[in-house]
């Protein structure tokens, strides 16, 4: 059993955060991406990242790939989610859109 919850707080009036989950026989993944709050679009690019994560585990895990296939899963979402990869700079500056995905406790250091 899985139970979401999410609070939007006291500052903003658009919840951005997003969680999705996967669980199958050979693997179960549970990803919440942190939406960038007061940049235009958060909610879009935490919904983005956690439907792509999990979406690309679910469709490329097996036992040749359970060693890679979240880091594989990461770097897709990030190259799919980078405004210089499908935005002009102009483009991106105008619609500001901002994700930034943190694999590891490590990175928050």
């Amino acid at each position: 059993m899985v139970g979401i919850v999410s609070d939007i707080g006291m500052v903003r009036n658009l919840n951005e955060d997003y969680a999705k989950y996967l669980e199958c026989n050979d693997f179960k993944i549970y990803v919440v991406a942190d939406g960038m709050g007061g940049h235009n679009a958060g909610e879009v690019a935490s919904k983005m990242a956690a439907e792509g994560i999990v979406n690309y585990v679910g469709e490329n895990f097996s036992e040749n790939t359970k060693d890679v296939v979240l880091k594989n899963a990461i770097e897709k979402v990030n190259k799919d989610t980078d405004r210089n990869y499908w935005l002009s700079s102009e483009e991106a500056l105008d619609y500001g859109i901002v994700n930034n995905i943190i694999s590891s406790h490590s990175e928050l250091k």
